[in-house]
């Protein structure tokens, strides 16, 4: 229910659980989701020292990113790298959009090379090296990178946003035909 965005269903499936199965991660989850920060930041805080405790750990790191405690989140983001050789990808893509989101982009850069080389398939990472390389200026390997991720998969939002405010920008910095060209593609994605 959860990744289909279906809260309430979620939230239905966690108290028909039997007494006993106390679930705090999947509450963390739902809560996360929700945006209830501070609740989700709490049931993950439980769910540590569990068998869920490297999605915890996961899970609290992007509560902290989303608050903007750039430390704590980077702190935490480097144990899930360090302990958690399955997540080691997701916890590499938080960083890279924790650098992104503090304008350190030659950082974002190298964690979303990190990311890759543990999920050569995660659109989002993907999709993060495209939007750090445009705002770097290098329009043509951002197009690949958003291009790649658009292969991956071609519904992803905010892929498609930032390929239109590539060819955008694309289509204001250039000349003649490629201009023309440029906005008729930023046309495409918008």
């Amino acid at each position: 229910r959860l990744a289909v965005g279906d809260l309430a269903g979620a939230r239905s499936a966690i108290e028909r659980l039997p007494a006993g199965r106390v679930q705090p991660y999947l509450e963390g989850c739902i809560a996360y989701a929700a945006g209830t920060l501070d609740v989700a930041a709490a049931k993950f805080q439980a769910a540590l020292g569990s068998p869920d405790n490297g999605a915890a750990l996961l899970g609290q790191a992007a509560c902290l990113l989303r608050a903007g405690d750039w430390q704590k989140a980077y702190s935490a983001l480097l144990s899930v790298v360090d302990q958690e050789p399955l997540l080691r990808h997701r916890a590499c893509t938080g960083l890279a959009l924790l650098f992104l989101r503090i304008g350190q982009l030659d950082n974002t850069i190298v964690w979303i090379d990190r990311a890759l080389e543990a999920d050569p398939q995660d659109p989002y990472a993907y999709y993060l090296r495209g939007r750090a390389l445009r705002l770097q200026g290098q329009l043509g390997p951002s197009s690949e990178a958003l291009g790649q991720a658009l292969k991956l998969r071609d519904d992803f939002v905010h892929a498609i946003a930032e390929m239109a405010a590539l060819q955008a920008q694309r289509a204001m910095e250039g000349g003649g035909e490629e201009q023309a060209h440029a906005a008729v593609a930023a046309h495409r994605y918008s």
